[in-house]
């Protein structure tokens, strides 16, 4: 044992002693452990509760497309918010409730695509003699069948879809704008290609599809012929050779506070219309 003790005499005698290796000196007691406080650990956030739709059951008087014979497969990427029964699919929801669609004629589920805040999802849906697109607005609840891929206003508050080639399926193909509202999505202009013959300003050998949104009420598209919209699909043809098939240009706006379809003269269409509404 190793000791040094220092002493020294102040009115009294006092020992100070130092303890090198045992603790104690003289009569003191032993020194009280050095304790360490360890913080709480916080506990791990929880994930809420996963939300569930209803199972859909068919019409009774056999009505409609009955429920599909498998649930359809979804992709990884999005079996965060998408799942799928038999019956129904459900998406999770922003604001606590779910949407659900039905599974009525649909088989097949694909191409999703989620806006960058996560707000809208659209997928591919097809079955027996059916098929589309679907968007969902996950704040709402509200969806619908926009038949093509969506094209979002500038501010978000409007979206349009054209979706018209010759050969398809025509009562499953059209052009339409809708206006997103707080708890709808509401339709303020839609043509079926079924239609399409009887408009004197189309003509339904063409095909016509989105090119783009000028601000919030004026839409650009354009159209190709049957023979230039198969070429223009193909895959196999070099896509240089795409882009210089002829086509013609449309407007989509309100006139008069009505949205009108009109055939232009140039790919400029927006620069130049009287818009209202």
């Amino acid at each position: 044992m190793t000791r040094l003790c220092v002493g020294a005499r102040v009115k009294a005698a006092l020992m100070l002693c130092v303890t090198a290796s045992l603790p104690g000196c003289g009569s003191e007691a032993p020194s009280s452990p050095m304790k360490v406080k360890v913080a709480a650990a916080r506990p791990a956030p929880q994930r809420p509760p996963r939300q569930k739709c209803p199972e859909w059951h068919p019409p009774r008087d056999g009505q409609g497309w009955g429920e599909a014979s498998a649930a359809p497969e979804i992709p990884p990427e999005v079996r965060d918010i998408v799942s799928a029964t038999r019956t129904v699919i459900t998406i999770q929801g922003l604001a606590g409730k779910p949407a659900c669609i039905p599974m009525s004629g649909i088989s097949e589920v694909d191409d999703f695509s989620l806006s960058e805040d996560k707000r809208f999802l659209d997928f591919a849906y097809s079955g027996f003699e059916t098929m589309g697109r679907e968007l969902v607005d996950r704040l709402s609840g509200a969806d619908v069948d926009v038949s093509g891929e969506p094209y979002f206003s500038d501010d978000n508050t409007r979206v349009a879809a054209a979706n018209v080639i010759p050969g398809w399926d025509p009562s499953n193909q059209g052009i339409g704008v809708w206006e997103i509202r707080r708890n709808e999505i509401v339709n303020l202009f839609y043509i079926s290609a079924l239609d399409i013959g009887s408009d004197r300003n189309l003509d339904s050998n063409r095909s016509y599809e989105m090119e783009s949104w000028h601000g919030n009420d004026c839409i650009v598209l354009w159209s190709m012929s049957a023979e230039d919209s198969a070429r223009f699909h193909d895959d196999k043809e070099p896509y240089e050779r795409r882009m210089q098939l002829p086509r013609l240009y449309y407007r989509l706006a309100p006139v008069s506070g009505k949205w009108r379809l009109e055939e232009t003269k140039d790919a400029a269409p927006c620069s130049r219309v009287k818009r209202s509404g």
